[in-house]
């Protein structure tokens, strides 16, 4: 028996590359409302939905919880 023949297999093809990923995709009409909505609003009131909207997201952080061990209930005689 001859060994398997080494063949060199031939280089795909480079893939597609988008400019920027992910590609943006059209507005919902959630969004769209939303952004009608904001702009019917007041400069000011603008202004102040733009800065609690740039506030920094924290991690939650929860306290840790202690359980006692149950105890029986002592046992009565009869």
């Amino acid at each position: 028996m001859r060994p398997a023949e080494h063949r060199a297999l031939p280089t795909p093809a480079p893939l597609p590359r988008q400019q920027t990923f992910p590609a943006p995709s059209p507005l919902t009409n959630q969004e769209q409302a939303l952004i009608q909505l904001v702009s019917a609003l007041p400069p000011k009131q603008q202004k102040h939905l733009m800065e609690t909207q740039q506030q920094p997201v924290e991690p939650l952080r929860i306290a840790a919880i202690s359980i006692p061990p149950l105890e029986p209930a002592p046992q009565t005689e009869r």
